[in-house]
């Protein structure tokens, strides 16, 4: 006769077993808590060594207060982390590179500090509360750069109001920028810029318009919208070398804007010499430039800083205009009174007036020529 169990006999086993599941499972789970709790404290410590460390490197160019953030829309200085990529974080630093705010969160655990007056030291980061275990006015979000609290923004957290492009940080001016909040800046604001080895320069604003033909498919973005150029010549620099007779010469733009030598001493040694809180918010643009000497269709490049063309200095859209400058970009807000005063696309180097070139090269006089002010 075969043995085996009965069913009262599985039943209890059944009942043990649940018994001991119920004991282990908050064990269980308080372990992988603790464990996802301790995670997050070491990423949140990893992200204040990390800010402070870019902020030594940005204050080579720019001294005062930093903020480095990370959410899901609207925050664009983030720290190059290795760790997790959803936790989102609001840090801020000031003149002295110690963290003064301080807001994090993955979801399920949040660490918030904010206390100009005192400092945070790294130790402690030892306190991290569940979001589950809080009531919703209490939990934290960041997004567009600010930290709120139930709906409204925390204390010292939001960007500052703007007050003057001469005044305001960078990052005051991109978020004035992107909320449509630029009424106290008008065209021709200029503000000072230090460029490490290329000297102290003045920029300045030359175009707050973005008319209805910048929507247009394959129409330049160079002079649409919030542009910034430089008020003068910062540095001399060949536009592009050509042979003729035997002789180099570097006046020329043979192969247009696209191949220049000096488009790309612009977005490589130029660009680098930019404020890293400036560069950190100079979006890329779609950049059309006319044909030159020999080609026949217009140059379509993407570029952080680019040369003007002529169409945006004097706005001139004539038929002539058109043999050598593209026509699908438009006369900048700045050069608006270039006819009635040509004083307004003068540039100097060293306190002289100089020729400037443009991206476009003078159809009109061959390959090699350049066309300039």
């Amino acid at each position: 006769m075969k043995k085996g169990f009965t069913l009262v006999e599985l039943l209890a086993v059944i009942a043990i077993l649940a018994i001991l599941v119920i004991i282990a499972l908050p064990n269980v789970m308080g372990m992988f808590n603790t464990a996802k709790e301790n995670s997050f404290k070491t990423e949140v410590k990893e992200i204040y060594k990390t800010a402070q460390q870019q902020w030594i490197q940005d204050s080579m160019y720019n001294t005062g207060e930093k903020t480095y953030s990370r959410c899901s829309s609207g925050c664009n200085n983030s720290l190059k982390l290795s760790g997790r990529t959803e936790l989102n974080y609001f840090i801020k630093l000031n003149k002295s590179g110690n963290v003064i705010e301080y807001y994090a969160t993955d979801g399920t655990f949040q660490y918030s500090y904010s206390n100009p007056s005192t400092p945070l030291k790294i130790e402690s980061i030892d306190n991290t509360e569940k979001v589950a275990s809080l009531e919703t006015s209490e939990v934290i979000s960041i997004e567009n750069s600010e930290v709120k609290r139930g709906g409204e923004v925390l204390s010292g957290s939001s960007v500052e109001a703007p007050v003057s492009f001469a005044t305001d940080s960078w990052e005051v001016i991109q978020n004035a920028v992107k909320k449509g909040n630029t009424s106290v800046y008008s065209v021709g604001d200029t503000k000072q810029i230090d460029m490490g080895e290329l000297g102290t320069h003045t920029v300045r604003i030359s175009n707050m318009s973005t008319p209805s033909e910048c929507s247009n498919t394959g129409y330049s973005q160079t002079a649409c919208g919030f542009v910034i150029e430089f008020a003068d010549v910062i540095a001399e620099h060949r536009m592009n070398p050509y042979e003729q007779n035997g002789q180099v010469n570097g006046d020329g733009n043979k192969g247009g804007w696209e191949y220049s030598e000096a488009r790309q001493y612009l977005n490589s040694a130029v660009y680098n010499s930019l404020p890293s809180d400036l560069k950190s918010i100079i979006i890329d643009t779609y950049v059309v430039s006319g044909p030159g000497g020999v080609e026949t269709t217009n140059f379509l490049t993407t570029d952080k800083l680019y040369l003007l063309s002529k169409v945006e200095v004097n706005g001139d859209t004539t038929p002539y205009s058109n043999l050598y400058d593209n026509t699908f970009s438009r006369g900048m807000d700045y050069y608006s009174g270039y006819y009635s005063d040509i004083s307004v696309a003068i540039k100097n180097f060293n306190g002289q007036p100089r020729t400037w070139c443009l991206r476009t090269a003078c159809k009109g006089q061959g390959m090699i020529n350049y066309k300039g002010f």
